[in-house]
């Protein structure tokens, strides 16, 4: 009986010390940030080896011994910080991140020397509509600044940044925003409808003052939205390279789950023609068939594309 009240008691006693400790604990360290603002922290980093074994082009003149193989590392970090905040019925949001790249353990002339960098990568603002349209919830989207944008799956615009050469980081390729992306997007029902202009973010030795504005066009199709179709006119100028500037590109394309018992199946198609009066004319398009295994662990992937790309002057 005694041994029974002595372990109450000490039982008693850690309860009541617990809540002591807890009740003088202080409440979490404060960030100095605007309250009225919801913060995101991210931090990314990659490390990489690469290797080529006799096969950097079958061009020996890389290295005048003719070993045509190389091995090098990359490596990346990429801190972040993004916001959002209610106003007009809708939200503004705004985000910036840094990254530092190098490159080391002698890469090939194709990936570039020896480098490091480090450089503001997104930095841009934006508003959103919330509730504020009656097209329904962030009908209408804006964005400014050094922002990423993409166009289906990647065959015409992917990436915004260059990499390689003095910033390092070819092959693992952190950077991806453009050096000025104006955005505006339209949502209503099943369309998507975009304007955009976008300045590229070069690598400083090979600038050519590339940009390009245009316009998208997007529609869900079918019950599940298993259908993608796609749109797009884009218009190019460069200052270093007569036969970007002033080229016209038009893009077609299709991403379709057709089969609701197989939705592992997906099915793409797409065509772009590009034109700059006698200097450019070519055409290119795409077939793709894939299933995914999405029982099994990781969710692999099997698929087989078709490309295709054809040129007015073959030699150039």
């Amino acid at each position: 009986m005694r041994l029974r009240t002595t372990l109450i008691g000490l039982v008693l006693v850690g309860i009541t010390a617990q809540a002591r400790a807890q009740a003088r604990r202080p409440e979490a360290r404060p960030t100095g940030l605007p309250k009225k603002l919801t913060w995101t922290f991210n931090l990314d980093a990659g490390l990489g080896a690469f290797g080529f074994a006799n096969s950097l082009y079958a061009d020996v003149s890389p290295d005048p011994s003719g070993d045509l193989s190389d091995n090098w590392v990359e490596s990346f970090v990429k801190p972040a910080i993004s916001g959002t905040a209610a106003a007009w019925k809708g939200e503004f949001f705004a985000k910036l991140s840094a990254v530092g790249e190098r490159t080391y353990a002698a890469p090939p002339p194709l990936v570039g020397s020896e480098a490091s960098s480090f450089k503001v990568e997104d930095l841009y603002v934006g508003w959103r509509s919330g509730k504020a349209l009656s097209l329904g919830d962030d009908a209408l989207e804006v964005t400014l600044g050094r922002a990423r944008y993409t166009i289906g799956h990647g065959l015409l615009l992917w990436d915004g940044g260059g990499e390689g050469g003095s910033r390092g980081g070819f092959w693992s390729n952190a950077r991806k925003a453009w050096e000025l992306a104006g955005v505006a997007r339209l949502n209503f029902k099943r369309n998507t409808v975009e304007a955009f202009y976008l300045d590229r973010d070069e690598v400083p030795e090979a600038e050519t003052g590339t940009r390009l504005f245009g316009a998208n066009y997007e529609r869900s199709v079918g019950k599940a939205k298993a259908t993608t179709l796609g749109a797009t006119y884009m218009h190019f100028m460069a200052d270093s390279l007569p036969a970007r500037d002033g080229m016209d590109v038009f893009n077609l394309r299709a991403y379709s789950s057709p089969f609701r018992k197989l939705p592992g199946l997906s099915l793409e198609a797409e065509y772009a023609h590009e034109a700059n009066g006698a200097l450019i004319k070519s055409t290119a398009w795409n077939i793709l068939g894939a299933y995914e295994l999405s029982k099994a662990k990781w969710k692999p992937k099997l698929s087989y594309r078709y490309a295709f790309f054809q040129g007015d002057e073959p030699a150039t």
